[in-house]
C-alpha cells in the first residue's frame, strides 16, 4: 500500500479520536481535553505544513520499503501494545503520539534526527528496556523477596488467603460473621451469666497483618477477662472494620452496638481517625499520605501489581512527606475533622449516659520508627487533646502509649511485618493486657453502683 499524505494525515485523525475514546471516565473534560491537544498539537502543526507531512511521508515511505524498516514498525507497535496492557490504551495511544510529535518536529526543524533510521535502535532499547524492567519485577515480587519487602504479590496474599475469615462479608458463600464482625458473635441476645463487650475500631482493632482472629486484641481482651480468679465469663464482639473513622464508629455503635446490649463499650482510637463521616459508614476523603506517580486512573494494568513502582513511591514518600505528621493537620483548633470528632465523642457520651454503660476510649499510638519518650513523641500533644475532649464527653480514657513506651523498643518493632505499621501479635497482646487491667482496675464490668468512674457513679 502506497504511503500518501492524506492517509497520514487520516491515521493522526485517527489517532486523535481513539485516544478521545480510550480516555478513562466517560469524557476527558476540559482539562483532559487540553492535554491530548498539548500532546498532539506539534505532530498536528507538523502534518499541517506541506514541507511537514511530506518528510513524514517520506520517512514512513522508506521505513516500509525495506525489511529492517518492517521489523522497526511491529516492535514499535508491539511496544505500543506492551504500555496499553502495563497502563491503559489511552496511555499507549498517547505515548504513541508523543513520539511522533517530538521526532517529527525535530526532524522538520533541525533535520539532523532522521528517525526512520533509529527507529530499530528506539525500539529495541525500548523493548530490551521492558523485558529488564519485567524480570527486575517479577524477581520483587517472588515469595522471600515479597515478604521483606511489601511488594504486590505479599500484600494480594494478604489480602486473599492468609487471614481466617473474609476481609469483607460474603453473603453468597457465608464467610465471616452475619454482620461482617471479625467475630464469632453475631446473636444480639445475651447468654444468661455473660458479661458482654463491644470493640469498635479500625484496622487495628480488625486485626490488619493478623492472621488469626484468636490474635486480634478483642479476642485476647476476652481471654484475660474470662481468666480466673478475677476473671468471670465474659464475651467480647469485634465490630472493628478496616478504614474506620471515629464517625464511623458512632453510627456503628448507635445502629447495631447498642442491640447488643454490652456492658461495656470500647472504642479504639488513631490519629488518623478524626474524619467528617457520611451516612452508611462512610467518611469525606483526606488528603495523600503518600506519594503516588501513577494516578488510580491508569493504575489497572500490569502496573497495579510493580513492586519497583511501589518501592519508588515508598522511597519518594519518605523523602518528602514527613511519616511524623501523619493526621496533624486534622487536628488544627477549627479543622472540620477534629470538630466532627468532638461531636461524635459528645454523641457517644450522651448515648452511655442513657444506656447506663460505660465507653472506654483506648488511644493507640501510631508506631513511628524510633525509640521515643513522653517527652518526645511526635504526637503526644494530640493524644492529649483527644483525651482531655473525650473525658469532656463523658467517656473513660486509656491511652495506650505509656505502655508500648516502657518497654523501652523502637515502635516499629511492634509492626505486623517488615514493611507495615499495623501492629504485629505482641503489641496486640500489650493492648490487651493494658486494657484488662484498666477495666479491672477501675471496676467498669462491676455493677454500676461500685463502678470507679471519670463522671461519676
Amino acid at each position: 500500500m502506497k504511503i500518501t499524505i492524506g492517509r497520514v494525515r487520516l491515521a493522526w485523525v485517527a489517532l486523535m479520536i481513539v485516544a478521545i475514546i480510550a480516555h478513562p471516565g466517560n469524557y476527558p473534560g476540559p482539562i483532559g481535553l487540553a492535554g491530548i491537544a498539548l500532546v498532539l498539537l506539534p505532530g498536528t502543526l507538523v502534518l499541517s505544513t506541506a514541507k511537514g507531512s511530506a518528510r513524514v511521508t517520506e520517512g514512513l515511505g522508506n521505513l516500509m520499503s525495506q525489511t529492517s524498516g518492517w521489523l522497526a514498525l511491529i516492535g514499535a507497535v508491539t511496544l505500543v501494545i506492551l504500555m496499553g496492557f502495563t497502563f491503559n490504551p489511552f496511555v499507549a495511544f498517547m505515548l504513541t503520539g508523543l513520539c511522533c510529535s517530538v521526532v517529527w518536529s525535530l526532524d522538520v526543524l533541525f533535520g539532523s534526527t532522521v528517525w526512520e533510521r533509529r527507529l530499530m535502535e528506539w525500539t529495541a532499547a525500548g523493548l530490551s528496556g521492558f523485558v529488564t524492567l519485567a524480570a527486575v519485577d517479577a524477581v520483587l515480587n517472588w515469595g522471600p523477596v515479597a515478604r521483606r519487602l511489601g511488594t504486590p504479590a505479599e500484600l494480594a496474599g494478604w489480602g486473599q488467603s492468609r487471614y481466617d475469615v473474609g476481609p469483607q462479608i460474603d453473603y453468597s458463600r457465608r464467610k465471616g460473621n452475619f454482620f461482617g464482625f471479625r467475630s464469632p458473635y453475631e446473636d444480639t441476645r445475651r447468654r444468661p451469666g455473660v458479661r458482654r463487650v463491644i470493640a469498635l475500631g479500625d484496622s487495628f482493632t480488625w486485626g490488619s497483618k493478623i492472621a488469626s482472629s484468636d490474635s486480634t486484641w478483642p479476642a485476647l481482651l476476652e481471654h484475660r477477662l474470662t481468666q480466673p480468679p478475677a476473671g468471670a465469663p465474659t464475651e467480647v464482639v469485634n465490630m472493628g472494620h478496616s478504614g474506620f473513622s471515629t464517625g464511623n464508629e458512632a453510627e456503628m455503635l448507635r445502629r447495631i452496638g447498642w442491640q447488643f446490649d454490652p456492658d461495656l463499650v470500647i472504642v479504639q482510637w488513631l490519629n488518623n481517625d478524626a474524619h467528617v463521616s457520611l451516612p452508611n459508614f462512610r467518611n469525606q476523603a483526606h488528603g495523600p499520605d503518600a506519594v503516588s506517580l501513577v494516578p488510580p486512573p491508569y493504575r489497572i494494568g500490569w502496573i497495579r501489581n510493580s513492586g519497583i513502582l511501589v518501592l519508588l513511591e515508598r522511597v519518594l514518600t519518605s523523602r518528602f512527606l514527613n511519616v511524623l505528621d501523619i493526621g496533624r493537620s486534622e487536628f488544627a483548633p477549627n479543622a472540620p475533622g477534629w470538630l466532627w470528632e468532638q461531636r461524635m465523642f459528645r454523641e457517644m457520651g450522651d448515648s452511655a449516659a442513657r444506656n447506663g454503660k460505660p465507653i472506654l476510649l483506648v488511644l493507640y499510638p501510631y508506631l513511628f520508627p524510633g525509640r521515643w519518650t513522653m517527652a518526645t513523641y511526635p504526637q503526644k500533644e494530640i493524644h492529649d487533646m483527644v483525651a482531655a475532649a473525650a473525658r469532656k464527653a463523658g467517656l473513660e480514657v486509656l491511652d495506650l502509649l505509656p505502655a508500648f513506651l516502657s518497654a523501652g523498643k523502637d515502635l516499629k518493632d511492634w509492626w505486623g511485618t517488615a514493611f507495615d505499621s499495623h501492629p504485629g501479635g505482641a503489641a496486640q497482646l500489650l493492648a490487651a493486657r493494658a486494657i484488662a487491667n484498666y477495666i479491672q482496675e477501675h471496676g467498669l464490668l462491676a455493677p454500676s453502683a461500685t463502678r470507679v468512674s471519670a463522671c461519676g457513679p
